[in-house]
């Protein structure tokens, strides 16, 4: 049986924008980056935070998309197209939580959700977006069970 030619080029598209996009973590459940943050933070005696070095993978900027944000922002703010958005990010960004988006070489590279119990990058003020890996660092101040997180100029 031959497939008719619109649903081959359909699939192969689809295939070409899914694929790549498999490895990226988009659980709604706190990521790996996250999860280390917070076992840092919790570590105690820390006044200051270098984003590097939270977990090894390449990633050069970070984005910090907040609550109520919405997908068509967030993936217009990384230059996505629609299918990978639509893969990668939740309608919209619940309360108490960020969405984290890593880019490296300009690709989005990992993205996951962050409970701003785990480091709320929110609660410090305004921080560059995106974030420089090379700048990516922020005073930490504990408040209560949280952490604040203040971008370092």
């Amino acid at each position: 049986m031959k497939l008719p030619r619109a649903l081959v080029v359909g699939l192969f598209c689809l295939t070409v924008v899914a694929v790549p996009a498999l490895h990226l973590h988009t659980s709604s459940k706190a990521g790996k980056f996250s999860i280390a943050l917070h076992r840092i933070l919790e570590s105690g005696g820390i006044s200051l935070i270098d984003l590097s070095r939270v977990e090894r993978f390449s990633w050069d900027e970070l984005y910090v998309f907040g609550p109520y944000t919405s997908r068509e922002s967030n993936c217009r703010a990384l230059s996505i197209n629609w299918v990978k958005c639509r893969l990668l990010f939740p309608a919209a960004v619940d309360e108490g939580e960020s969405i984290l988006a890593f880019k490296s070489g300009g690709d989005v590279v990992h993205v996951e959700h962050h409970p701003h119990v785990n480091g709320d990058f929110l609660a410090g003020g305004l921080h560059p977006q995106p974030l420089q890996r090379s700048s990516a660092r922020f005073y930490v101040h504990p408040s209560g069970t949280r952490f604040r997180l203040e971008y370092k100029n």
